[in-house]
């Protein structure tokens, strides 16, 4: 059973969905953290399932939406990574509240497990686990795929026109149909990669077009692809039944 909450500044509430734990309550309870633009919506789906699947295994579940996205309050031309981070503790916050335990693993989609490193780091929260799925290299690395993606959206749209009635590509402030602003864009692109030690355990979750391994990280391998940086699969969703099952599963022997 799952249900939206608010929480948060009242100023600009963030928005999440709850999902009640089922059975055996487990001492560890789960906060999901999403990507962002076009990769959130791919995934809004598949991670949706996970959430429900992790539940019905007796974890108490939170996925949200960061401030200026999605459901949460705020601009998208506001947003500001450092918000985010600061939005992953104040999630967590009301997850443990939620679930009456302190323990907490996160689970990072794509660009959602760079940030959620980036909370452990600076010390905003203390996490049971840490879990990424296909975290970008970088998140230099993530800006330049995104952009090389925006070109080929960019060449897609003028293909069939004129040359008098070509579209001028989209301004720096959009990227893939989603607020860019300046800020944003910098801060991202100085986002080291995903790194060992920042919480007691560390699990790295690989599809297989995005095969990476991390000395000092255990690694779960699932057989289907991401298709992050092709551009055929742009609007595709992304919610293979059989490897979300894969992963709630993993998840459910590997946190104790």
């Amino acid at each position: 059973m799952s249900s939206p909450v608010q929480f948060g500044p009242s100023a600009q509430p963030l928005l999440g969905q709850w999902h009640e734990a089922s059975g055996q309550v487990r001492p560890v309870s789960i906060l999901i953290c999403p990507g962002w633009g076009m990769e959130y919506l791919r995934m809004y789906r598949g991670l949706r399932v996970l959430a429900q699947r992790l539940s019905e295994a007796g974890f108490p579940v939170l996925r949200f939406d960061y401030s200026c996205t999605g459901d949460s309050a705020g601009d998208s031309d506001a947003a500001r990574m450092e918000d985010w981070i600061g939005d992953i503790a104040t999630a967590a916050k009301e997850l443990q509240d939620m679930a009456g335990s302190e323990r907490v693993c996160i689970f990072g989609a794509r660009l959602g497990g760079l940030l959620a490193q980036q909370t452990l780091e600076r010390g905003l929260l203390r996490a049971e686990a840490l879990v990424a799925l296909d975290p970008p290299r970088t998140g230099a690395d993530f800006v330049t795929a995104s952009r090389r993606l925006q070109e080929q959206l960019d060449g897609k749209k003028n293909r069939p026109r004129a040359r008098r009635a070509q579209m001028p590509p989209v301004g720096n402030n959009e990227l893939l149909g989603h607020a860019w602003p300046p800020a944003l864009a910098e801060s991202v692109g100085r986002l080291a990669g995903f790194a060992p030690n920042v919480a007691r355990r560390s699990l790295l979750v690989t599809t297989s077009d995005h095969r990476t391994s991390i000395e000092g990280i255990e690694t779960l391998e699932i057989s289907d692809a991401g298709y992050w940086n092709d551009f055929i699969r742009l609007y595709n969703a992304w919610a293979p039944a059989g490897s979300l099952r894969l992963i709630a599963g993993h998840l459910g022997t590997w946190l104790k």
